[in-house]
């Protein structure tokens, strides 16, 4: 590793002397230049360059050493994102933000991401209710499957950048009150929450 780029906040446009812990592992992967490498989940690359911003730089260099941990874990899907929000959040709320809309706003993200994690969040798939079919009196008729393929592409798609969103929103909002270490430490969970889906 001693010939990769030095750890450096922030995204860089192109190769050089410094790159953010996501540009490392697009190099380490062998992908184009980039703080979104595909090899890596889209909320957990959230996290990362978040916490790679935040911390200081001692512990930035620390980064390095995870980055190949997190190629892989594209494929993890399924309640991936929620797992994610949930620890971020969980880790803001430790100290919860004097600013009532700001804690509110993470205690929102957290009891969501709890449902979505329960056994609640598939309860319209197991009535067989949907949007479409609520308030008309029976089920809607069946769309084409490319199309149903392609409007559920485009729901999951909405969910990871929200979910992005929110873990970025999360991670910041820790770093008013968590030590370096523990920013570390919840990247590390972060990657540790999808290693087993991703196998």
């Amino acid at each position: 590793m001693s010939q990769l780029p030095a750890p450096g906040r922030g995204r860089h446009r192109t190769p050089g002397d410094q790159a953010c812990v996501m540009e490392l592992v697009s190099v380490l992967n062998g992908e184009p230049w980039s703080d979104h490498p595909r090899c890596v989940d889209p909320v957990l690359a959230a996290v990362a360059r978040t916490v790679n911003d935040v911390v200081a730089a001692p512990a930035r260099e620390r980064l390095v050493a995870l980055a190949p941990d997190m190629i892989g874990t594209a494929r993890a899907g399924g309640p991936a994102a929620a797992r994610l929000v949930a620890r971020c959040a969980e880790q803001a709320l430790k100290r919860p933000p004097h600013d009532p809309s700001l804690r509110y706003e993470l205690e929102w993200d957290l009891r969501h991401a709890r449902r979505r994690l329960g056994p609640s969040r598939d309860r319209d798939t197991k009535s067989g209710k949907s949007d479409a079919s609520a308030g008309h009196g029976g089920p809607a008729p069946p769309r084409p499957r490319r199309w149903r393929d392609l409007l559920e592409r485009r729901k999951e798609r909405r969910r990871v950048d929200q979910a992005a969103a929110q873990v970025t929103f999360a991670v910041r909002a820790a770093a008013a009150h968590s030590t370096d270490e523990e920013l570390l430490g919840l990247l590390r969970d972060c990657i540790a929450d999808l290693r087993p889906a991703a196998r």
